[in-house]
Order: C-alpha cells, then sequence, then structure tokens
C-alpha cells in the first residue's frame, strides 16, 4: 500500500513536468500567477562571427555549432492591468568558435552565454516570421585570456510552436578585452525541439 501511496504522490508531483504542462493548469492560485505555461527544450545552431578589424588584423571570419539548452515561457491568457510580452526565451549555450582559415586549436575559443529575448508582437496569431530583441551575456575563453562580453542581438522567430522553436539572429559581440579580435557581427541561426513532446 506504501508502494502505491508513493507512486501516485511521485506521478502528482511529476506529471505536469513530463508532459510540458504548467503546474498552474492543476492548482488555483491568484490572477497574477495564472496564464502561464514552460516548455523545456535542447537547440543545435550554426553561428558565424566577424571580427570588426579582420581585415587589418589578418584575421578572418570564426563559426560554431552552439549547442543550448532554453526554457520557453508562454502568458496563455490575457490578463486585466498585464503587461509585457506574452513568450520569453531563457537560454544559456556553449559554443566553439574556430577561425575559418586556421581551425587549429590556437585561435579557437570557447563562448558561453546566459541570453534572453522576446517577441514585439503580444499574442500574434500566426507561427511564423514574429520578430523578437533580446541579449547575451557571457565570457570568451581562449589558451591565454578570458573575457567577459555582452551582445545585443536581434531578429525572427522564423517558426515558433510548442514543440519547435527556429531562430535567426544577428547581434552585435562587445568583448571587454582584445576589442578588434573580438568585438564584431554575429549571425546565427538555431533549431530548438522540446524535451517532452
Amino acid at each position: 500500500m506504501k508502494h502505491h501511496f508513493f507512486s501516485i504522490l511521485l506521478l502528482l508531483l511529476l506529471g505536469p513536468t513530463c508532459f510540458g504542462t504548467s503546474h498552474n493548469d492543476f492548482i488555483d492560485k491568484p490572477d497574477s500567477n495564472q496564464g502561464w505555461t514552460w516548455t523545456y527544450m535542447l537547440g543545435l545552431g550554426a553561428q558565424i562571427h566577424t571580427p570588426k578589424n579582420y581585415r587589418n588584423d589578418g584575421h578572418s571570419d570564426y563559426v560554431g555549432h552552439p549547442v543550448e539548452f532554453a526554457a520557453i515561457v508562454r502568458k496563455t491568457q490575457e490578463l486585466p492591468h498585464s503587461k509585457g510580452p506574452s513568450q520569453l526565451k531563457v537560454y544559456t549555450n556553449v559554443n566553439v568558435l574556430r577561425n575559418f582559415d586556421d581551425p587549429s586549436d590556437e585561435l579557437a575559443f570557447l563562448s558561453a552565454n546566459l541570453g534572453l529575448n522576446a517577441p514585439f508582437e503580444r499574442f500574434p496569431t500566426r507561427q511564423y516570421l514574429i520578430p523578437f530583441i533580446g541579449t547575451e551575456i557571457g565570457g570568451l575563453y581562449q589558451s591565454d585570456y578570458s573575457s567577459f562580453q555582452i551582445t545585443p542581438t536581434a531578429g525572427l522567430h522564423v517558426y515558433s510552436n510548442k514543440y519547435v522553436l527556429c531562430n535567426l539572429q544577428i547581434g552585435y559581440k562587445y568583448a571587454f578585452r582584445r576589442f578588434s579580435e573580438n568585438n564584431g557581427m554575429v549571425l546565427g541561426l538555431m533549431i530548438n525541439a522540446s524535451l517532452w513532446p
């Protein structure tokens, strides 16, 4: 009997997470906390980083394939006096960027970031070409140095539903060290898929 009790308790606690449903769907709470769902996603992408003075310094573009874990927070209903975006993407990613002309480990660097983006539109009626803005903060790590960085971003949710999210994103990376080598435009494509469809 005790084993059945713990099995039911575990199902009640983990069920909403395993099936990608917010606990707000099952528990009555004040209006200010209702109407949100969370979806957890893994992502894989491609990225090109063009340093600001790469022509003068002899540096070419850097290319990489970031791996990402994201939480998509969606507002499911309009609440009285509510403001702000109806969707947020909160994510962390890791990327090894290699010089396009010389992909050796000496010039490669690791980029690790925490990011956030939000669409311009509230409750868009379509699932494609939804513009957003955001920012990333994190660090660059190479064999002989490391640097803090911040990257304002903008882009499009090329396609977006609760199972798949495809982003096309552009940004400008500001590094706090070795500016000419690291500051510059960043263009990326990221495809996320739900962990629990």
